[in-house]
């Protein structure tokens, strides 16, 4: 049978096994034709990239060519001479990707958002001052007679250190832990305990009698103890309670005082970047706006009212 026999008769139409419909959303049936065509182009790109790295790997940092020099503004143009001549200051102006740099309308509204950002900032920041002087007025009564401090303290002291301290509750005394004594044999603990268990039960009727063999049996005691006791530590008395509380004021006062001081720094700054920012926003504007400037011939601009 012939080709032209065979093309003539009418044969059955070839489909292609279509996409499941559970998988549809994952586009086309993928055939082994367009995994090919897929798998060529990632190979010819791999090569490329191995090619460009070999070459980056490969370049001399003292390369140079006068070519370099002829770059304008609009980027690298062949043949150019450059137009500064002898104000040439050295710098290339390279390639940007495009001839035409960004509008100013796109301009103008990322510059919206990065106000945006440094007003909450500025708030955030205002928040802190205001609990800091919060703060120190409770500890000090008044704002008047702060040291200007440097920000992170002169010991380089961080934010965290004094983090979780409160101004009434750490200059507070503390609690004495309990005193803990260990008897070296089992026949010297029983006999505290013993002791312990006597003083309860007798301590409202003892007599001398009794205080005195409870003395005979503790210095009995110790004269046959290897190891010496430890002294216990008597309680402070209210003039170094009240020294000690003074002392802590201070730090924590010194503290509250560098970390004001960092946070009025940080407001004033970003105080200044707003309002910086504010004034290239009203320039960038379609008309002229109240901004007290000057344009580009240095003509300063007059608002003027609009016609009734």
């Amino acid at each position: 049978m012939s080709s032209s026999m065979r093309n003539a008769v009418q044969r059955r139409q070839h489909r292609e096994r279509a996409q499941p419909l559970e998988r549809a959303k994952y586009g086309l049936l993928e055939k082994h034709k367009d995994y090919s065509l897929r798998a060529a182009d990632h190979k010819k790109k791999q090569a490329t990239l191995k090619n460009l790295r070999a070459k980056a790997a490969d370049k001399n940092e003292d390369e140079f060519y006068f070519g370099m020099m002829s770059r304008g503004a609009r980027g690298p143009v062949r043949g150019a001479i450059s137009s500064k001549g002898r104000k040439w200051d050295g710098i290339v102006d390279g390639d940007r990707g495009s001839l035409k740099g960004m509008d100013v309308e796109v301009s103008r509204l990322l510059k919206t958002q990065d106000l945006g950002y440094l007003r909450t900032m500025r708030n955030v920041a205002s928040k802190e001052v205001k609990v800091l002087e919060e703060r120190v007025v409770a500890l000090v009564g008044s704002l008047e007679g702060l040291g200007v401090k440097a920000a992170g303290g002169v010991d380089g002291e961080s934010e965290d250190e004094f983090a979780g301290l409160d101004d009434d509750d750490d200059l507070d005394e503390r609690p004495r832990k309990k005193k803990y004594v260990f008897s070296e044999a089992v026949e010297d603990r029983d006999d505290m305990v013993m002791q312990v268990d006597g003083n309860d039960e007798d301590m409202d009727d003892e007599d001398d009698n009794s205080l005195g063999e409870n003395d005979d049996r503790i210095e009995s005691r110790q004269a046959h103890s290897k190891k010496p006791k430890r002294q216990t530590q008597h309680a402070p008395t209210k003039e170094e309670a009240e020294k000690l509380r003074a002392e802590q004021k201070q730090v924590l006062l010194g503290k509250l005082e560098r970390r004001l001081e960092s946070a009025r720094r940080k407001v004033a700054v970003l105080a200044r970047a707003e309002n910086k920012l504010e004034l290239q926003r009203a320039k960038m504007a379609k008309t002229a706006t109240a901004t007290g400037g000057v344009n580009k011939a240095g003509r300063k601009i007059k608002i003027r009212e609009r016609k009734r």
